[in-house]
Parts: C-alpha cells; structure tokens; sequence
C-alpha cells in the first residue's frame, strides 16, 4: 500500500452485507478522522447502501463547521488478511474523498515506512 502525495493509501474491499454488494477501492487513511469510512455519493449508491436503514449524523470539520452526513452500516476487508471489520458507512456531497478512519483499522497495526513510500498492515 503506498504512500501518494503524502497520503496514506489503503486498498480495501467494500461490503454491503445485506445485498453482497462489494467494491474495491482505494481510500485516504485520515488520522483526523475518527470514524470508520467516508465514501462519495457517487461510490455509496454503487454499492446499494441508499437501499439500506439510513440515519443521518453530525461531522465537524477541521474548519470548525458543522456538515450533515447520510450514513448506514457496511463491511470493510482487507486484502490479503483475514479481516473484515463492520462500521458506519457515510456519504456527503461536499466531501469529494474516500476516507478510512480510525474505527477502521481497529484490530490492525499499521506500519509506515516514509523512506520507501510504503504501508503494511497485520493483525494484532
């Protein structure tokens, strides 16, 4: 997993349980981010989670202000571990960006090697 623009890119698999829907996808690990995953409108209706019970939360942001998120429960795995880790899943069109939280990598330690550009995850 790399590290791009100094980000950390994290390659999961993104689960809809109830209708096995699924996507891969490569999400920004945000450390500011104390939540699970953050997925773009267009990316949450792809993978069917509107047809799921929706409840909307409250995010701050860095700035301060306040923004409204539609939310619902998926599955995040990882590739090549046997992990899978449920969560809530949120969209919000002013936030353009796939972000996994820190919920996300619960059970995980997550190596990062600045030098070569590169991130490792494994169980604890």
């Amino acid at each position: 997993m790399p590290i791009v623009d100094d980000e950390i890119v994290l390659r999961i698999q993104v689960i809809n349980p109830l209708l096995t829907e699924e996507r891969m996808v490569d999400a920004v690990f945000d450390t500011g981010f104390d939540g699970f995953l953050h997925l773009p409108t267009e990316r949450f209706d792809e993978i069917l989670f509107r047809e799921l019970p929706i409840e909307p939360h409250e995010a701050l942001m860095a700035s301060g202000e306040s923004i409204l998120l539609t939310c619902t429960y998926g599955t995040i795995a990882y590739p090549g571990l046997s992990h899978s880790i449920d969560g809530v899943v949120c969209t919000s069109p002013r936030i353009p960006d796939i972000l996994i939280g820190m919920q996300a990598i619960s059970g995980l330690e997550m190596t990062v090697n600045h030098c070569d550009g590169s991130t490792s995850l494994r169980l604890c």
